[in-house]
């Protein structure tokens, strides 16, 4: 029988250094067979743990190694055998002093244990580095016990991957995982499955782990043989069972925002800025700044690393194993391979790259390999196959490259800034950097984390004397510094070398990473902004190319090498025919066999509407979306007959949609004003804004978000929060358009078909409303005052029938020929006509209160107190929107109510809210809700 001292069961550890603690670990005392004292009998509990198999390295042997692991929820320290560790040669650090209380002791143990590292590796090959400390024994071997002919058809049937091969024999789990890190084994995405005999499946990444205890009826089967496909037993245990459902509240409250359009442009007006973070990124531009160099052939810069981020491992086993799946996937494809190794080629001959020695530990401290891939984009004129880095790539629990290094400040222009931009002038011209990233310098002391490795011969066959490694000279693509450090080389030339300060600062506005936009109103200003352009980036060792402009005589004023043949061309995304100077909107989803909440989701995102044109479009879509979320669907499991149907009418409704748009919003030079309709209903909030004249008027850009699932709210409320979203669309729009004198709107119309939210806006003290609201009146008038004071733009709030917004259509969503004949493009009738004939309602200014009340104001809703006044209180206790559900703002007001009867007359109360308080709680939310 088992000494009662050696399988450890509660621990106070005594650490060799200062720190000390206390940890626990579950026992795996065992009852003895009296027949057999060394042998436990199968079936005398039939009680199985979370064990499973997981691959090592045995570096001293060069060889994998299977080693079988413990999983113990019970345990919050993770050990590994002595015998283990020795035969794979772990490096021991800390001592650690245990105090080991047993069952039926009432003495401790004292037990040292050491502290050592070992990776782990996972069915799918990831690495998991594990913390753990060296211990004589963990538990003894274990003989096999039964698994059913019904539990292994019941297995095979649903091809179940398990973690452990099934073979007579015995098992002993030489590690042991305790609950700091066997999360990170676990994998609550996949199902976990009953087996008919009482048994559990858990889904783990080592495959599934059996665990549990067998029902009456499969223990009183005969005993006498053992089937092919047996398990081990595990000794009796006292432990803790883990509930391995995922609470899916947490994933619902992540994809919330997720449902909502994409809110650039309306980002919320008043939101602070994150000082940490501007002082972080005002020190890597100082970094910056200060090591650059100009030479000769170009900027060198250096990588901005983290301090004290924690150690990069050289990531070469990732950096192989991508080299070998890469490999072989390109030997089915020969001139895919031939081109790709052309690349590889082609950029030492460049200077690009260079070889280097691996045994090399080059210029400084830090050496990182990076595993590639090929991505082919067949549709596209000049790049169609690019060799793409994963910067990201890392082992579990390890930084990658990107982790440890800085993005640096975000300089780069809105992107629907620039697009609006591109819709004012008569002439424009776009061109992009060739392979920009690649014509930035790298400081010889950062070169060694960009390393990787390739092949010398590719007609030969891929082994340790083929393989060659390469580092970076340059910049490249995929770090997530590299658009920083490319803008960021482009601004410092611009700020240092350019005596034209307006072409400095339009090429600084119009340059979005390697594509760059210039405009003018003549033929020969573009010409000669395209013309010293060149030059300028040309003195950076850049060279911009692909010229293409609605001018086609520029062609002849340009180097040969330098234009690019007038057709359908993608401008950051949005397709432009530069002939017919016209922009094309297209949208297509592929059907598919299987539709799931991902296909969906994913359908979704794949289409491009930078301007958000396609908001009506797309409404019905995003609302059935988050209407999967509703039900809780699962990311792949295949949906419902109804719900599928559904979706197919949805996307039938969306797919061959095609529209043709001039690129200039006007093509007179009559000055133009902005309107913005704002609508808002139980499905969405939207807004759309139109420039106009008298003669003409267009849709210029449009946002919808959805209704947060959990927050509900009030219609009018709603309302509100759409005007909100109007006022930040015209924010934004003034802004991208203030350097444009043609374009920029002097006057902007707010419309609303709510008269409850214009009632709010024009209130001369906005107050008894509820703080949602007078935050969002609060906001606006910040934005009114914004408006007026730094951009001499006027806003006239009016009330339109829902008839006349067109807003409307966001709301409740159009299908492909209905958007096609709605006045979703153009805006209502009455924008062409004399304002004084206009069917609207004007209201008073928001302004029309003193700026110092307003402050006040603004100062009263944003400081939350608690006071006892004689007036009326007519706001709602809660703001219901931080709130999930009714019960937890029923908590919190019963938690409140307790409170002030413990402040009038202290009472013994216990921590838990009794049913009376809770009632009281009710009724006074009740009571508040009908007076408000």
């Amino acid at each position: 029988m088992d000494s009662p001292s050696e399988p450890p069961n509660a621990l106070q550890v005594e650490d060799a250094s200062p720190e000390t603690g206390t940890v626990f670990a579950s026992s795996h005392y065992r009852e003895a067979s009296s027949e057999y004292p060394d042998t436990p009998e199968p079936t005398a509990n039939n009680v199985l743990l979370l064990t499973g198999v997981a691959q090592v390295r045995d570096t001293q042997r060069n060889q994998w190694k299977n080693v079988e692991i413990l999983l113990d929820t019970g345990a919050d320290e993770s050990f590994i055998t002595d015998t283990l560790a020795n035969e794979l040669g772990l490096e021991r650090t800390t001592t650690k002093i245990f105090h080991v209380y047993t069952f039926g002791t009432e003495q401790p143990k004292r037990i040292a244990c050491n502290l050592t590292t070992l990776g782990l590796w996972d069915r799918t090959g990831i690495k998991h580095n594990m913390r753990l400390h060296t211990l004589p024994v963990i538990t003894k071997a274990n003989k096999s016990a039964r698994l059913s002919t019904e539990d292994l058809a019941f297995i095979k049937q649903r091809q179940i991957p398990l973690s452990k091969a099934h073979h007579e024999g015995t098992s002993k789990p030489q590690i042991l995982i305790g609950c700091d890190q066997l999360w990170s084994l676990l994998d609550v995405s996949h199902p976990r499955y009953t087996l008919p005999s009482g048994r559990h499946l858990i889904p783990s990444k080592l495959g599934y782990l059996l665990t549990g205890k067998q029902t009456a009826n499969q223990l009183q089967e005969g005993t006498q043989k053992l089937f092919d496909g047996e398990i081990k037993v595990k000794p009796a245990t006292v432990n803790t069972f883990v509930n391995f459902e995922m609470d899916s509240e947490e994933d619902i409250d992540r994809w919330d925002k997720y449902w909502a359009m994409d809110s650039a442009g309306i980002c919320e007006f008043t939101g602070t800025k994150n000082a940490e973070k501007n002082a972080i990124n005002e020190e890597v531009a100082r970094f910056f700044e200060e090591t650059i160099e100009k030479r000769p052939d170009g900027y060198y810069i250096r990588f901005p690393f983290k301090k004290n981020h924690p150690p990069l491992p050289s990531n070469r086993a990732i950096a192989m194993k991508r080299l070998h799946s890469v490999f072989h996937m390109l030997q089915k494809t020969p001139q895919l391979l031939q081109d790709y190794n052309n690349i590889i080629v082609s950029q030492q001959e460049l200077g690009i790259i260079e070889p280097i020695s691996e045994k090399s530990s080059g210029e400084g401290s830090l050496v990182h390999y990076i595993p590639h891939q090929p991505v082919i984009t067949p549709q596209k004129e000049t790049t169609k196959l690019r060799i793409v880095f994963d910067a990201s790539a890392h082992f579990k629990d390890c930084p990658s490259l990107n982790d440890i290094l800085h993005q640096g400040p975000l300089i780069l222009p809105e992107l629907y800034a620039m697009l609006l931009r591109f819709r004012v002038a008569p002439y424009v011209v776009i061109s992009d950097v060739e392979k920009a990233f690649l014509q930035v310098r790298l400081q010889e002391i950062d070169r060694d984390v960009t390393r990787f490795l390739w092949v010398r011969d590719i007609s030969t066959p891929l082994d340790d004397s083929n393989i060659i490694a390469y580092r970076f000279t340059r910049v490249t693509f995929g770090l997530n510094v590299s658009p920083y450090l490319l803008g960021g080389t482009i601004h410092h030339h611009l700020r240092c070398a350019v005596s034209d300060a307006d072409l400095a600062k339009e090429i600084r506005e119009n340059l979005y990473v390697d594509n760059l936009i210039l405009s003018g109103e003549t033929p020969e200003e573009v010409a000669k902004k395209s013309l010293t352009a060149r030059k300028l980036f040309s003195e950076m060792g850049m060279n911009l190319r692909e010229f293409t402009s609605n001018d086609l005589s520029l062609r002849n004023k340009l180097p040969e090498e330098a234009c690019f043949t007038p057709s359908p061309k993608k401008v950051l995304g949005i397709l432009w025919d530069a002939q017919d100077d016209s922009l094309i909107m297209r949208c297509s989803l592929p059907p598919s066999n299987t539709i799931t909440k991902r296909l969906v989701a994913r359908q979704i995102a794949s289409i491009y509407d930078p301007f958000g044109w396609l908001v009506p479009l797309i409404t019905p879509a995003k609302r059935f979306q988050q209407d999967l979320w509703r039900q809780r669907i699962q990311w792949d499991t295949e949906l419902p007959s109804d719900t599928r149907r559904k979706w197919e009418t949805i996307t039938n409704n969306i797919n061959g949609f095609s529209r043709l748009f001039p690129r200039r919003f006007c093509a007179s030079s009559d000055k133009l004003d902005l309107a913005v309709f704002a609508d808002a209903s139980e499905i969405a909030l939207a807004t759309c804004a139109y420039l106009f004249n008298s003669s003409t008027s267009t849709l210029d850009m449009a946002k919808s978000k959805l209704p947060s699932i959990k927050a509900k709210t009030t219609i009018p409320k709603l309302e509100m929060n759409a005007v909100t979203m109007a006022m930040r669309l015209t924010h934004s729009i003034v802004r991208a358009l203030n350097s444009q004198q043609s374009a920029c709107p002097k006057t902007v119309y707010v419309f609303s078909d709510s008269q409850i939210a214009l009632s709010w806006l024009s209130s001369p003290k906005c107050t008894n409303v509820g703080v949602l609201v007078e935050n969002r009146v609060r906001e606006i008038r910040e934005i009114v005052r914004y408006l007026s004071e730094k951009e001499s733009v006027n806003a006239i709030f009016g009330y339109v029938h829902t008839s006349q917004n067109p807003a409307d259509a966001g709301t409740r969503g159009l299908d492909k020929q209905q958007i096609s004949d709605s006045d979703w493009w153009a805006g209502p009738e009455f924008l062409r006509a004399p304002i004084c004939t206009w069917p609207v309602e004007f209201y008073p200014s928001v302004m029309t209160q003193d700026p110092t009340q307003d402050e006040a104001a603004n100062q009263d809703t944003a400081h939350i107190t608690a006071a006892y006044t004689t007036t009326t209180a007519t706001s709602e206790l809660l703001d219901w929107c931080r709130f999930s559900s009714f019960l937890a703002g029923t908590r919190v007001t019963a938690l409140a109510l307790r409170f002030v009867k413990k402040i009038l007359r202290p009472l013994d109360t216990s921590n838990s809210l009794s049913s009376a308080e809770l009632e009281a709680a009710k009724k006074v939310l009740f009571r508040d809700h009908q007076f408000t």
